[in-house]
């Protein structure tokens, strides 16, 4: 372990996350979460509500790919955390998965940050993935 920075790191694991902390899944935030562990970090998940009560104490929230919209009281006080000086990571799927940029802009919005529905792709092979030439990138709106 690292130098202790004694900072509580939360997880969101209460809206739908297609990826979480706790997924088990192939792909997953364990990675992440063990960075933040081996910097001495405490790690805590929310299973139900983002609450006041749930992020008394710590510096940073974590909200992955969420899948479901959060209730007013959920807002104020990730508002309230924020303006509080509290760190807040949100990370979304790309093209807009699951309608997560809908529940991120929820958010994201009170802080002047947007999630556009569009993913980077090749713009002569439209390639979204890692074989795509990052010379050749532009944005590619997704389309319903």
């Amino acid at each position: 372990m690292m130098e202790n920075l004694g900072i509580k790191v939360v997880f969101d694991n209460s809206h739908g996350e297609i990826v979480g902390v706790l997924s088990f899944a192939k792909e997953d935030y364990s990675a992440l979460a063990s960075i933040f562990q081996l910097f001495g970090c405490r790690l805590d998940v929310i299973m139900d509500r983002v609450s006041n009560q749930h992020l008394a104490g710590s510096q940073v929230l974590i909200i992955p790919v969420p899948t479901k919209q959060f209730q007013q009281d959920e807002v104020l006080s990730i508002k309230q955390f924020v303006e509080g000086g509290g760190g807040l990571l949100l990370i979304g799927e790309y093209g807009g998965y699951a309608n997560n940029d809908t529940y991120l802009n929820q958010l994201g919005q009170m802080f002047g940050i947007q999630f556009n529905r569009d993913v980077i792709c090749d713009s002569q092979a439209r390639l979204t993935n890692a074989a795509a030439d990052p010379k050749k990138a532009m944005v590619c709106p997704i389309v319903d």
